[in-house]
């Protein structure tokens, strides 16, 4: 009996050491979709920066270093007000391109420092401000 006992309080400790917590995240996970892998990494001319805007710069073959800084984008182009594949999604802090829109707020778009990769994945756009070039 005490060995039935001692088994049971094994299982019951180790079920208990896998359950993991859970990470609760900001974004919206009603649409979400697996994300792709990532695309690459950080390019060199980007090192010790913040370098979703460097990234995006390099990638529209842009000199102005200004557009290193997120932000920065906001005042290029012009604004849009619709969606659609190729605009230049804009928040303070993280800039991309749009590759589809996917209805409700959410859009798949292509950005470099996103998990400190290249990635393109579904995210919401939020307060994003929308930039045609």
């Amino acid at each position: 009996m005490r060995t039935l006992f001692a088994v049971a309080v094994l299982c019951l400790v180790a079920s208990a050491a896998d359950a993991r917590p859970r990470h609760h995240h900001r974004h919206h996970h009603h649409a979400r979709q697996a994300a792709a892998p990532p695309v690459a990494g950080r390019p060199a001319p980007c090192r010790g920066i913040p370098w979703c805007g460097c990234w995006l710069r390099l990638r529209y073959g842009l000199a102005d270093t200004r557009l290193n800084l997120a932000r920065a984008w906001a005042g290029l182009g012009s604004p849009a007000k619709v969606c659609r594949p190729g605009l230049v999604a804009v928040w303070p802090h993280h800039v991309g391109e749009i590759t589809e829109c996917l209805g409700g707020g959410m859009v798949r778009m292509i950005s470099g420092n996103d998990g400190n990769a290249v990635r393109d994945r579904v995210r919401p756009l939020g307060r994003a401000t929308l930039r045609a070039l």
